[in-house]
């Protein structure tokens, strides 16, 4: 946009602003725009998180400082990239009318239980990207239980030293974390020393 001097003492026109906030709903429209079918759930995460991060511009230093916040961010990201294929995936279904109410709940159910499915994952990709930005190793996740593994690897200014002599990892330990989504947190460390 071109700003001429007759311009200078107007009112600023915010939702022409490229915020971060727009910047995210114009990539989510424009990635949308791109597929037919739902992406795999390991591809949605991705593309959530990369988008997000790339509209508030993101890096893994801001990821390590504050991971429950990026977490739930990826999230609400994801969930509204997903609304966005639901919607332009499911339109022409719904749009139509139903033979019966059975049909209709049929539909419903369908609809709803995709979303269960894909949630359960979905936090176990980002967790998994949080996790390697902090240098953690794997993530595990049951029903009840999300096992967390973080290999502590020796300190290198200890390892150098002839006085030391690491001998392999040591037994892995289970500590037991607060809850996330009903799901109790494992972490399980092992430390090679």
């Amino acid at each position: 946009m071109i700003f001429s001097p007759e311009m200078t003492n107007q009112l600023i026109d915010i939702a022409s602003a490229n915020t971060p906030e727009r910047l995210l709903e114009t990539s989510i429209q424009e990635l949308v725009a791109l597929y037919t079918d739902f992406p795999e759930t390991k591809q949605m995460a991705k593309l959530a998180q990369d988008i997000y991060n790339n509209s508030h511009k993101i890096t893994d230093v801001e990821i390590c400082k504050i991971p429950d916040i990026q977490l739930l961010k990826w999230i609400d990201t994801e969930y509204s990239l997903f609304r966005g294929f639901e919607e332009k995936i499911y339109a022409p279904v719904y749009s139509a009318p139903f033979p019966n109410c059975q049909e209709l709940i049929k539909f419903s159910n369908i609809i709803l239980n995709h979303r269960k499915s894909r949630a359960g994952k979905s936090l176990e990709h980002h967790l998994a990207t949080i996790f390697t930005a902090v240098e953690i190793t794997g993530v595990q996740q049951s029903p009840t239980e999300i096992h967390v593994h973080l290999d502590k690897l020796m300190n290198a200014v200890l390892s150098s030293n002839a006085n030391f002599k690491s001998k392999g990892f040591m037994e892995a330990v289970n500590v037991t974390d607060f809850p996330i989504h009903d799901h109790k947190i494992i972490p399980v460390i092992r430390r090679r020393w």
